[in-house]
């Protein structure tokens, strides 16, 4: 599942896709969806683990693991 936030705190990129990832051994994380568009998204479509910067924090990136759809 995912959503497209609107509002964020001070300093954050908005708007930006966040939504849940299913990992291996039933781990399931939520994290930032960069790189398409949320229309482009769908259920169970493979993603690969990447780095975005979220935003800026008192001057500085905030960068954080994300997740791209995979292009294979």
């Amino acid at each position: 599942s995912w959503s497209v936030v609107h509002v964020a705190p001070k300093g954050w990129n908005v708007p930006y896709t966040a939504g849940y990832v299913d990992l291996a051994d039933n781990v399931r994380v939520f994290a930032h969806i960069v790189g398409t568009d949320a229309e482009s998204l769908s259920m169970d479509m493979p993603v690969t683990l990447t780095t975005a910067i979220l935003g800026d924090a008192d001057g500085a990136p905030v960068e954080s693991y994300a997740f791209t759809p995979s292009r294979d």
